[in-house]
């Protein structure tokens, strides 16, 4: 009974709970959480839940964070893997994937500046983050400061090369790049060595000796540089790529005479 009074008296004095929103209001609010909040939302009312799981609400949000290539690559991995075709279900599958595939690859590409990684390593840690939108990439990437560089490297090949067709692409990554962390990621430097293939010669029935091409650069250089580039990394050995070697570049190590002193 007092709580009845109570609950009456503070709708007279013109106050209204969450709950008594109209749906489309409620839809609109929920819409702007992140994903996160919107899953700590649902478990606080019944009335919450159902409209937090609404299908419409959750395509919008795989529109907003995945391109068109991405949607289609997660609702292939998806269907044979699961039953639950929803749009939820895609969204739940994409994230974990790209959360889970960062922890693998940073585990592979957690080396120190100046040491090398083999272009096979840096192939495998492409895979375990293949279709990362951008945002994940913001996310679950350039969101934590200790990211290694040659992580961040191969999210930037993934949303450069994930997407071909898309011509906007580098001017989105570069304001990432810029706006994350102050610009820090971005003047982050690598260095690539690949061994090409020899090319064939008109005047001799063989190839010309094999070549040494080096791409080196801040982050952000390799962004507005060649596309060639990319291509070469998403590839990795194979056709005329017959070797490949990255590095992040950092302060010259002390040589073991500098170390003494002399």
């Amino acid at each position: 009974g007092d709580e009845q009074c109570w609950r009456r008296g503070v709708r007279g004095a013109g106050q209204m709970s969450f709950d008594d929103l109209p749906v489309e209001c409620t839809r609109a609010v929920l819409d702007l959480l992140h994903w996160r909040d919107l899953c700590s939302v649902a478990m606080t009312s019944r009335g919450l839940r159902e409209v937090s799981g609404d299908e419409q609400c959750w395509r919008n949000r795989c529109n907003r964070r995945f391109t068109e290539a991405e949607r289609k690559q997660h609702a292939s991995e998806a269907a044979s893997t699961s039953s639950n075709q929803s749009w939820r279900a895609l969204f739940a599958l994409a994230v974990s994937r790209a959360r889970h595939g960062t922890r693998a690859a940073s585990a592979r590409l957690a080396v120190p500046d100046n040491h090398r990684v083999h272009g096979k390593v840096f192939t495998e840690a492409l895979a375990e983050i293949k279709a990362m939108s951008l945002e994940c990439f913001v996310e679950f990437i350039l969101s934590h400061e200790s990211s290694p560089t040659l992580l961040v490297l191969a999210g930037l090949v993934e949303c450069m090369t994930g997407n071909p067709t898309d011509t906007t692409r580098r001017d989105e990554v570069l304001s990432v790049l810029a706006s994350v962390r102050k610009g820090a990621f971005a003047e982050r430097e690598i260095r690539m060595q690949v061994w090409v293939l020899g090319r064939l010669d008109g005047h001799a029935p063989f190839r010309l000796r094999d070549d040494t091409v080096v791409f080196a650069g801040t982050l952000s250089e390799l962004v507005l540089g060649d596309d060639e580039v990319w291509r070469v990394m998403r590839r990795g050995i194979k056709h005329e790529v017959r070797d490949m070697e990255i590095e992040s570049v950092g302060p010259p190590r002390e040589s073991f005479w500098g170390t003494l002193g002399t």
